[in-house]
């Protein structure tokens, strides 16, 4: 952790302003910090409001049954898309492989710009998402003690806009004139 441990940069380069803050509080050295973002390719979103890709982490099967419930649930268009590290058989096995977009023939960027809207828990790509003005959903309901943690350790996205997945399937749910979620 940053608070048990020592580093001294005459220059240090973060992502976000958010990290500036986050160091600061964590009493790290207050060096020259400077805001520099990854390469971002230049591209306009394909906003659409009926279609949504969840960017897997690292889940078990009982989230991943909880994830694909709840997208089914909202009615959406959807893709799910694996993180290249933990791409397993189990999860064309749950969504279905027509559902699946493979990390290794789309880059992260042509799927962003196709994703409509971005559903994750804890994960980077929901920054990236938001650096380009793509609707940002955190998953709130496929592991919630882990949202809740993540809240607990100021996670930069509960800084940024967003919505929460139990917030927008609810809205869904009234929508359709059916309360049960």
């Amino acid at each position: 952790s940053i608070q048990d441990a020592f580093s001294r940069f005459h220059i240090f380069y973060v992502w976000d302003e958010f990290y500036i803050k986050l160091f600061h509080h964590l009493r790290a050295d207050k060096t020259k910090y400077i805001v520099c973002r990854q390469n971002i390719p230049e591209f306009v979103p394909v906003y659409d409001s009926g279609k949504c890709t969840y960017y897997l982490q690292i889940h078990k099967s009982e989230e991943l049954k909880r994830i694909k419930q709840t997208l089914d649930r909202m009615g959406l268009k959807y893709k799910v898309r694996p993180h290249p590290q933990h791409l397993s058989s189990k999860i064309k096995e749950i969504f279905g492989k027509e559902y699946v977009e493979d990390p290794f023939k789309v880059s992260i960027w042509d799927s962003l710009k196709e994703a409509g809207t971005v559903i994750s828990i804890g994960s980077t790509v929901l920054l990236q998402a938001f650096w380009k003005g793509i609707p940002v959903i955190i998953d709130n309901i496929s592991n919630p003690a882990y949202t809740e943690q993540l809240k607990e350790r100021e996670y930069i996205m509960f800084d940024k806009e967003y919505e929460l997945l139990s917030d927008k399937l609810k809205a869904e749910t009234i929508k359709k004139g059916s309360i049960k979620y």
